[in-house]
């Protein structure tokens, strides 16, 4: 009888080892996981609207300093996303985001609305140096988000734009 408590107590002793052993490799795992930002620190309509135009102000200045004329007035209207996709761009947080919106273009002599056009792009949040001459006792106001426009290259490398 003593022998089989002994033995008993052998096996308790051994499946509690494992336990805890699955525990720790458990915990280890989860803690090296792939983490994704969270989206509710997606960038807000504003910023993708601003994004979108930033984008076609580009291919337009390029397109009336060949043809001589003026820029017109870009005017955002009825964005909507349909897709928000968290992700990590050299270690900062980037969302990329998919949808349709329309277009108001005021030209010189006429006004102009293209409709359901479709945008992909890729937006990252960017951290800004922080004045370290500030004094612990000095009040420093939350600085605005920086959002940064990214292009892909064909190298597979990014190219990076503020956005105004």
């Amino acid at each position: 009888m003593n022998q089989l408590q002994i033995d008993r107590g052998q096996n308790l002793f051994g499946w509690l080892v494992k336990i805890l052993l699955l525990i720790a490799i458990a915990i280890a795992f989860s803690s090296c996981g792939y983490r994704i930002p969270p989206k509710e620190l997606a960038p807000d309509h504003q910023i993708i609207k601003s994004a979108i135009v930033f984008e076609i102000a580009k291919t337009e200045q390029a397109l009336a300093q060949q043809l001589d004329a003026s820029i017109p007035d870009l005017k955002i209207t009825d964005l909507r996303v349909d897709q928000v996709e968290p992700i990590y761009i050299a270690k900062l947080p980037t969302y990329h985001l998919q949808g349709k919106y329309n277009l108001k273009l005021k030209l010189p002599r006429r006004q102009a609305t293209q409709t359901n056009n479709f945008f992909d792009l890729y937006l990252q949040r960017q951290v800004e140096e922080r004045d370290s001459s500030a004094t612990s006792q000095e009040t420093v106001e939350q600085p605005p988000d920086l959002w940064r426009l990214l292009k892909r290259e064909q190298n597979s490398t990014w190219s990076s734009f503020p956005i105004p």
